[in-house]
């Protein structure tokens, strides 16, 4: 019996596909990592102020500003804090239902490297949209499921996991998120879903499938690295603008403060610290009418009560 590969328009021998995932033994990583997890939101339901910046920080879930200083290992770290209960129920029973199969497929310490990448890529695909890494194990778990759809003619054991009856609505429910979370309805984490599962598919083509090698390998670089440049440099950020605009500012580069200023403004107009701080930079470049309208405007704002 013969089976069409998606990626290259021929058929392959279904005994290629029974063969070529089979590392078989324990998936010791997925239940530590359930045990990690759960571990995790104990403590923090039952610490104080459950699900307070603080109280996130201490498993390193850390701010922007705090990333883009160098506390680069909360790009990793998310991918084990929950703070609801329905959330941490849902992630743990899909990552045991795939987790466990993908893990005995490919052996645990390639399924260990792909969780770890897969949360970091999550991370840093959220933060991109955001200023934000989000929470918990769903971008990854979009990783393992995108390397399982990929993957599946190559083991009847993905095929029996990940098939027609669940691959659309699981797609749809991807999709679906972006409106819920334009308006407002839930906050979804898309960017570490969307980031995820092309990590997952991708390394799924490259390594098992053979898929456009060249092409394929070239995409997973872009994934990798495009997303990190917004710890550095990411104009369409509120956050980064004020803080570029700030820096500039206190080193008495007026001119790039002017400009960062006005920036935060035209996508702020309501922004008051931005109005002051822009005042002030007016009255160090000696146009005091421009000064004296942007402390008016500041004190409209309320920011001087």
């Amino acid at each position: 019996m013969n089976e069409t590969n998606e990626f290259e328009g021929r058929t392959e021998p279904r005994r290629q596909a029974r063969g070529a995932l089979s590392a078989g033994g324990h998936p010791w990583v997925t239940i530590a990592y359930i045990a990690t997890c759960v571990g995790v939101f104990l403590t923090i339901v039952t610490g104080p102020e459950p699900g307070s910046p603080e109280s996130l920080a201490r498993f390193g879930v850390m701010d922007a500003r705090a990333l883009r200083a160098g506390a680069w290992y909360g790009l990793f770290t998310p991918a084990v804090v929950h703070v609801e209960i329905w959330h941490i129920a849902m992630n743990m029973y899909v990552l045991w239902l795939f987790g466990a199969v993908l893990e005995r497929g490919i052996g645990s310490f390639k399924y260990l490297a792909l969780i770890v990448v897969a949360a970091f890529v999550s991370s840093t695909g959220q933060f991109a949209l955001g200023d934000s890494t989000g929470i918990g194990a769903s971008g990854m778990l979009f990783a393992i499921f995108g390397f399982m759809w990929v993957a599946r003619p190559y083991s009847v054991e993905f095929q029996h996991i990940v098939h027609d009856g669940n691959v659309r609505p699981i797609l749809g429910w991807l999709f679906l998120c972006i409106p819920l979370t334009w308006f407002g309805v839930i906050p979804v984490a898309n960017g570490a879903h969307f980031a995820g599962l092309l990590l997952g598919m991708g390394v799924a083509a490259l390594f098992v499938r053979r898929y456009r090698p060249k092409l394929v390998a070239t995409g997973l670089v872009f994934l990798l690295t495009l997303p990190t440049v917004t710890l550095f440099w990411c104009p369409w950020s509120l956050l980064w603008l004020a803080d570029e605009a700030h820096a500039h500012h206190l080193a008495r580069e007026y001119d790039d403060a002017l400009r960062r200023y006005t920036q935060v403004i035209e996508m702020d107009p309501q922004n008051g610290w931005a109005y002051a701080n822009r005042s002030m930079v007016y009255a160090q470049l000696g146009q005091r009418e421009e000064a004296e309208r942007d402390r008016e405007r500041a004190e409209e704002l309320g920011e001087f009560r």
